[in-house]
């Protein structure tokens, strides 16, 4: 499971946005990562070039991960 989680379209907290991984049945993983971007390196799709996170460690482990 992969969320962003933009903190001024709600007052309930960052939280929340892990409730379907905790709710839901069966083997899964979940990553949160603290102060990333949104795009995290650009690396949202093949051909994706934008950016608002250029930190080298949280690209290469998103890469790595996923």
């Amino acid at each position: 499971m992969c969320t962003a989680v933009i903190t001024h379209l709600t007052v309930q907290g960052w939280e929340w946005h892990a409730d379907p991984y905790h709710l839901a049945p069966g083997p899964k993983s979940l990553l949160t990562l603290f102060d990333a971007g949104h795009m995290l390196g650009g690396i949202s799709g093949d051909d994706a070039a934008e950016t608002t996170d250029e930190n080298p460690e949280r690209v290469t482990a998103i890469q790595q991960l996923t």
